[in-house]
């Protein structure tokens, strides 16, 4: 049987830390994709950058199951999960299943185990499910072929488990950003995304004058924001359009 249960320890807190136990590797020219399975028909879990570091912790030709910086981004059910302070939370169960989507239909195969009170960040909900950040050692399976055997040079593995947590907190407000204005300006048709700079800019600037001006001039601002929280390619541009929504609607 192909599938590898994994019981995943409880993800440690911001202090850094050792890589996993494994041979060092790092994705080479091209990325690769992570899938929860050794298949290429399975849904892929993440997609990584070239020259990202990784840890090979198993091969089944022509395939590796993979450690990576950071850990991977995950789904497990609300029944099982607890909400805590600071944007984490922790496991109630045994042998409680992580999914690659929030479903536990047959492509939403399982990428391991948690114990009972495994602390997890928290990357976001739908419905039931709450997705979560899976330990570096979940690992995930990506193409021998994909990958440069060595340590190499680049980030470290320090460097990049902050990179992509970072990136993983960025996303997370962008996605609620969206949501929320699609809720609060439902009217506003989304845009084509990417949505041009250009207009991202002077979307932002015009904002920025709206609030000097009379609230009832300030209508036009607002349908532009929610253009750019619906269609701006930039996590940064969405979260500011959300503050001067946000100050629209305060002063």
């Amino acid at each position: 049987m192909l599938a590898t249960a994994l019981l995943l320890l409880p993800l440690p807190g911001a202090a850094a830390q050792e890589p996993p136990a494994g041979e060092p590797a790092r994705i080479a020219a091209g990325g690769a994709e992570v899938r929860a399975f050794p298949k290429d028909t399975v849904v892929v879990v993440e997609r990584l950058e070239p020259g990202t570091p990784v840890r090979i912790l198993e091969e089944r030709p022509p395939w590796a199951r993979v450690a990576v910086p950071g850990g991977l981004p995950a789904w497990i059910h609300g029944d099982y999960f607890e909400f805590r302070e600071n944007g984490r939370g922790r496991v109630r169960g045994t042998h409680v299943r992580i999914r690659p989507l929030p479903s536990t239909a047959s492509e939403s195969h399982p990428l391991g185990q948690y114990r009972d009170g495994a602390e997890l960040q928290v990357l976001g909900r739908d419905g039931d499910w709450v997705r979560v950040l899976a330990p570096e050692s979940a690992g995930g399976w990506v193409l021998l072929v994909q990958l440069q055997r060595g340590a190499g040079e680049g980030l470290s593995w320090e460097e990049a488990a902050a990179r992509r947590r970072g990136a993983w907190r960025t996303r997370g407000r962008q996605e609620e950003a969206r949501a929320r204005a699609a809720v609060r300006h439902a009217e506003a048709p989304p845009p084509a995304p990417p949505l041009p700079e250009t207009a991202v800019a002077a979307a932002l600037e015009g904002a920025r004058r709206a609030l000097q001006a009379a609230p009832a001039e300030r209508e036009a601002a607002r349908r532009a924001l929610a253009a750019v929280v619906l269609g701006a390619a930039s996590p940064q541009s969405v979260v500011e359009a959300l503050e001067l929504l946000e100050a629209l609607d305060r002063d």
